[in-house]
């Protein structure tokens, strides 16, 4: 998934720098790397597909410098913004096998942005019917026994934030 980033360099008190009066400065401060972006300007554009993987599996900071040599001192503003996670559309039925290729398995939207998903589901009982600690769309859970109903899920992104909740499943 692609997402894009429009930056706007603004005073302290919401009014926008004039053009060329500033110095700007971007970077994204991820868990073990920084990542600086060259020719800075007052407005700029970041692209999610060059940060790396880790950056959004623990949320990034993205945060701004500017200095503005025409004020006394050449004041400087500094802005972070975080962003914590991408979010996941999680269904609460699907279909398998029931005749017209779609809902066939527990697709997570939004999911492909992220490694090492922990993922547990059990039945009515409470009885663990599924584990991986690394959930995939690619390897989506599937009950394969012809067995209907609800189940319930508990999913952990790397970050540590977790989702629960239950999911039916329906056959024709």
């Amino acid at each position: 998934m692609e997402y894009d980033f429009e930056l706007h360099a603004t005073t302290w008190n919401g009014t926008d720098w004039i053009d060329g009066a500033g110095e700007y400065e971007w970077w994204v401060e991820c868990p073990d790397t920084t990542i600086y972006f060259g020719n800075p300007v007052d407005i700029m554009t970041v692209v999610s597909s060059t940060l790396n993987q880790n950056c959004w599996e623990y949320g990034i900071e993205l945060v701004g410098s500017a200095i503005n040599p025409c004020a006394v001192g050449g004041v400087r503003q500094e802005w972070d913004v975080v962003i914590d996670y991408c979010a996941l559309t999680i269904p609460n039925v699907f279909t398998p096998d029931y005749g017209d290729a779609m809902n066939e398995d527990f697709h997570i939207e939004g999911l492909e942005v992220y490694d090492n998903v922990y993922m547990r589901i059990y039945n009515r009982w409470g009885q663990e019917v599924y584990a991986s600690n690394n959930y995939t769309n690619e390897s989506a859970w599937r009950p394969n026994n012809g067995e209907t109903g609800t189940y319930w899920y508990n999913l952990r992104l790397p970050s540590g934030i977790e989702q629960s909740g239950h999911v039916t499943i329906l056959r024709d």
